[in-house]
């Protein structure tokens, strides 16, 4: 809850109403406190803030010199995404992202400038079909699938988590769509964007994908 609201002290430029920080905080951790989050839980976005806070630490050194840079404000407004992009999340629902962006902006509203509250929304949308128009949108992105690329028994648990997520989808239903997105994220030049997240999960990620889309398609024969 603190980092919470020093961001939100930060972001908004001046420091909103306790009242109105300590609303936002109970609604968002209301939220991803709901019983059927296995994966996109509160757990899911400290580990994102902590690829984050890593990112942040290897973008001052040296050798990041030559990498996409962000300024001050460019910074918090990726982690104020990272705190929002799952705050709506139904797997029943084709719209998590958009409803994310709408309770962004009932948060944010009046308490930013509209342009900041534009660039967190737009950085939030832009999980849904994982595709970036900017550099804080890559590193949002990159943070969001840096779960891909984490060793075999890590990867293993979000897999699980995500089939106890879409618990009301039959078995082979529930095959046929987890391959279609498994194969879809193997079939692009590059699953990250930015270098520094390819030099550390590119590959690991292809393969846990890939053993896992094995698995799949072993299921499937053998049905």
């Amino acid at each position: 809850m603190d980092r919470f609201i020093s961001l939100w002290n930060r972001w908004s430029g001046s420091p909103p109403p306790s009242a109105a920080l300590d609303a936002n905080w109970d609604s968002l951790s209301r939220r991803y406190s709901e019983p059927h989050r296995a994966y996109h839980n509160l757990d899911h976005i400290h580990d994102c803030l902590a690829r984050f806070d890593e990112y942040a630490a290897y973008a001052v050194r040296p050798e990041a010199a030559s990498h996409p840079a962000l300024d001050g404000q460019a910074w918090d407004d990726v982690e104020m995404a990272i705190w929002y992009h799952d705050v709506v999340y139904d797997p029943r629902h084709p719209d998590n992202e958009h409803q994310s962006c709408v309770l962004f902006r009932e948060h944010a509203a009046g308490l930013a400038a509209q342009e900041r509250i534009d660039r967190v929304a737009a950085t939030i949308m832009a999980t849904q079909a994982h595709v970036s128009s900017s550099t804080a949108e890559a590193l949002m992105l990159d943070i969001d699938l840096s779960i891909l690329g984490q060793p075999e028994d890590r990867f293993a648990e979000y897999d699980d988590a995500i089939r106890k997520e879409y618990g009301h989808v039959s078995e082979s239903d529930y095959r046929a769509g987890r391959s279609k997105v498994l194969r879809s994220f193997l079939a692009r030049p590059r699953i990250f964007v930015l270098g520094y997240f390819q030099d550390r999960y590119e590959q690991t990620a292809r393969s846990n994908l890939q053993a896992a889309l094995d698995c799949l398609d072993t299921a499937t024969e053998s049905s």
